[in-house]
C-alpha cells in the first residue's frame, strides 16, 4: 500500500487542506488573557450539539504571540480554552457567516 500525501502549503499557520476547498474559514483567537502555564488547547465545538461533542477543529496556543487560526465551516460555535491541566479558562459563543 502506498499514501499519497499532496504538497502542503501553510496559511495562518495550518495546512491549507483544512479550508476543505472553501467551505471553511479562518477564525482567529482575540485577546486570550493568560492565566497560567501555557500551552493551551483551543477547541471549537458545534453550538446545537451536547455532551461529549468531538471539536470540528483544535489548534494548540504555545505563547501569546502564537498567529494560528481555527479552520470552520459557516454555523455557531463554542470556543472552549483549556490549560495543560484541562481546566477551562474560556468559553465563548462565535457564530461564522461565508
Amino acid at each position: 500500500m502506498q499514501v499519497f500525501h499532496p504538497r502542503t502549503k501553510f496559511i495562518h499557520g495550518r495546512p491549507d487542506w483544512l479550508a476543505l476547498n472553501g467551505t471553511r474559514m479562518p477564525y482567529y483567537i482575540k485577546n486570550v488573557n493568560i492565566k497560567g502555564e501555557l500551552p493551551y488547547l483551543i477547541s471549537a465545538y458545534m453550538k446545537s450539539e451536547e455532551g461529549d461533542a468531538v471539536p470540528i477543529d483544535r489548534v494548540v496556543l504555545s505563547n501569546a504571540n502564537n498567529k494560528k487560526a481555527l479552520f470552520l465551516p459557516e454555523g455557531d460555535f463554542i470556543i472552549v480554552i483549556t490549560d495543560k491541566s484541562g481546566n477551562i479558562i474560556e468559553e465563548s459563543p462565535v457564530s461564522i457567516v461565508i
